[in-house]
């Protein structure tokens, strides 16, 4: 039978938060500050940030859900310590996609994460990969960056009945990969199977006008413009940015004079 690809191709005792001044753990307290940084506080890799770039697979996907679940368990414990709320998780994607089944799992992982995942891509994400990115709880894009959905790819060989089963999987396959994109994006059905349909290359503007993503990120976005994105609360900086209610199933581009 044949495998669905969908692809273009501390230690010592703990210092609470308001210990007196004298006995805080000063480098305790600066790493939770760069922890708690957002984006444009941390431009080198933080402890909160997870740089996706490969193409989807198995191990691939192994290795990302157990970063989640590693940073879920790391993160929840630093605000329990210090009795704040914990920081998002920011995953950046560039990928060309690769198995749906795997992409599948890192969907439930996401999904199933106790932190706010935020999505960025970076460069690309095409067909499982977008499927990864639309599932976070806040999605963008940066400005030169292109996303592709399209219908799975798949081989089989083998019997007569084998194959009319590999269809009725693939079928299967399809119609979640059309729930996926109906519940994570403002397209309807007729629009989602005919875009699918071609292999289309969609830059920043046409994925937001599809939902696809919430916004293009914007390098002077803080962790404050993420926070109230929650909170369907609008943000406009000195670059392209959308900060669209996800209620109101319509996202904007917007651009400062």
């Amino acid at each position: 039978m044949s495998k669905p690809f969908y692809h273009s191709s501390k230690t010592g005792q703990v210092k609470k938060r308001h210990a007196p001044k004298d006995e805080v753990d000063v480098d305790q307290l600066q790493q939770l500050k760069a922890l708690m940084a957002g984006p444009r506080d941390n431009a080198d890799k933080e402890k909160n940030h997870i740089f996706f770039y490969s193409d989807v697979d198995q191990n691939t996907c192994l290795d990302l859900n157990r970063k989640i679940n590693d940073l879920n368990k790391e993160l929840l414990k630093y605000a329990i310590d210090y009795d704040c709320e914990p920081p998002n998780i920011y995953l950046h994607i560039n990928s060309n996609g690769g198995c749906l089944l795997s992409a599948l799992s890192t969907v439930d992982a996401i999904k199933n994460s106790r932190i706010p995942i935020i999505s960025i891509v970076e460069g690309c994400a095409a067909s499982a990969a977008t499927v990864i990115s639309m599932v976070c709880q806040k999605r963008f894009i940066t400005p030169n960056s292109f996303m592709l959905i399209h219908q799975l790819s798949t081989g089989v060989y083998g019997k007569y009945e084998e194959i009319k089963d590999d269809f009725i999987n693939d079928t299967k396959f399809m119609e979640r990969m059309y729930a996926l994109y109906r519940e994570h994006t403002d397209m309807n059905d007729t629009k989602i199977k005919a875009v699918m349909s071609r292999d289309i290359w969609w830059d920043m503007e046409e994925c937001v006008d599809n939902g696809l993503v919430d916004g293009v990120w914007d390098s002077n976005m803080t962790s404050l413009h993420i926070k109230n994105l929650f909170q369907g609360k609008k943000f406009e900086t000195n670059t392209h940015v959308s900060m669209g209610e996800k209620s109101s199933k319509k996202r904007r581009i917007t651009k400062s004079k």
